[in-house]
């Protein structure tokens, strides 16, 4: 069994976004430094099929670009300041290559997790959806590459993604104890989006042998928290996870409360 099998209390968000650029190797050296065991990131994908790391569709609130990144090549990205809008200390900071932050993680040296969020447009229109699955299949690929250098290199990932779809795609190519899965959840109102889908979601995370589910922090009270602990018992996921939780308060509320682990951007108030 190659997959992950534990996740950590405490996730570094976007490598921990508070303190240097967001999915910048400026934060994920920071975070390493800081002693965390696991750093969250996203990927998107460049016209030439390059696996970038970055949160957003568009390079506009977080480079010195602007536009789609599916519409440029990688090394056009790449001239790109990513530091200078979050402080001018950071000025030269670059959009990194999944290999790039990859190498970092996949250091002997290095015991820090990861969590790989395979970013998805929430458009459902035939252009959306084609580039959705784009991504995810580029993902595969990379995996698959990875497993030919080291299939012990998985006990390091966890994959998640928003969309099903994606993390279906994911799962059948790969088994459970080949690589682990994290099943994200947006909840804004719990009568609508979770109540009403809750069998829908039982159904997939059961069908996608998830090691994870996650859930925005705001939504899980005591009693929403009691439902989900339900669902994961019977559908077998070990972990529950709240994101994104800045604050020591709500931290320690929310462990008393069930949660397994949070992710958060303030990686100084934890550790």
């Amino acid at each position: 069994m190659n997959s992950l099998e534990s996740i950590p209390p405490l996730i570094a968000h976007r490598g921990g976004a508070h303190d240097a650029p967001e999915n910048t190797l400026e934060a994920f050296k920071k975070a390493i430094s800081f002693g965390s065991f696991m750093c969250e990131f996203d990927v998107q994908l460049t016209q030439d099929n390059y696996l970038v790391v970055i949160h957003d569709e568009t390079l506009d609130r977080t480079t010195s670009g602007t536009g789609r990144v599916q519409d440029l090549v990688l090394n056009k990205i790449q001239l790109l300041d990513a530091g200078s809008w979050k402080d001018s200390k950071f000025s030269g900071a670059r959009v990194s290559t999944l290999d790039q932050v990859m190498a970092l993680f996949l250091d002997p040296a290095c015991q820090t997790k990861v969590n790989i969020e395979i970013k998805t447009s929430k458009n459902s229109d035939i252009a959306s959806r084609a580039q959705n699955k784009k991504i995810t299949e580029a993902l595969i690929q990379w995996l698959k590459n990875l497993k030919k250098l080291d299939p012990k290199y998985y006990s390091k990932i966890l994959i998640s993604s928003f969309s099903p779809e994606a993390l279906f795609l994911v799962r059948k190519n790969f088994a459970p104890s080949e690589l682990s899965l994290g099943y994200l959840c947006f909840i804004k109102s719990w009568d609508q989006d979770f109540l009403k889908l809750k069998n829908k979601i039982s159904a997939e995370l059961q069908a996608l042998s998830c090691l994870s589910l996650n859930i925005n922090a705001d939504a899980l009270t005591p009693e929403h928290i009691k439902q989900i602990k339900q669902i994961q018992a019977n559908c077998q996921v070990p972990y529950l996870l709240a994101y994104t939780v800045n604050d020591l308060k709500t931290m320690e509320y929310l462990s008393t409360q069930g949660v397994d682990g949070v992710f958060s951007d303030c990686l100084n108030i934890f550790i």
